[in-house]
């Protein structure tokens, strides 16, 4: 996938995120779902939509059930996308990101009413 399928990815998962309309996520993807190397993955909740549906982009063997990786998130009931550092709830990652104090801000934006414009 290129850098416009991306974008267009991300786009059509916060349309989703917010609209709550169905959990499928298939469709939000190209047929490639990679990305430099990065797989994508995408989830808005299994059986229920969950809080924190997620855009994930897994290299190296991370996985969302055992890894760390970089994260897309939207908070439905704060209404916020969120772009950061997912870490699996269910096993400690293998690796650690190492982030100094001049790059912390890049984990912690916080774009309010996310795309009012998609």
């Amino acid at each position: 996938m290129n850098e416009n399928q991306l974008k267009e990815s991300i786009k059509r998962f916060v349309n989703r995120a917010i609209n709550r309309d169905t959990l499928a996520w298939t469709d939000l993807l190209e047929d490639d779902r990679q990305y430099h190397g990065f797989e994508v993955k995408i989830s808005f909740g299994q059986g229920e939509f969950a809080n924190k549906p997620w855009f994930a982009l897994l290299k190296d063997g991370n996985t969302v059930n055992n890894g760390i990786f970089p994260t897309i998130s939207y908070f439905y009931n704060h209404k916020k996308l969120i772009v950061g550092k997912g870490v699996s709830d269910e096993n400690q990652a293998n690796l650690q990101w190492i982030i100094s104090s001049k790059d912390k801000k890049w984990n912690e934006l916080s774009f309010g009413n996310a795309c009012q414009n998609c």
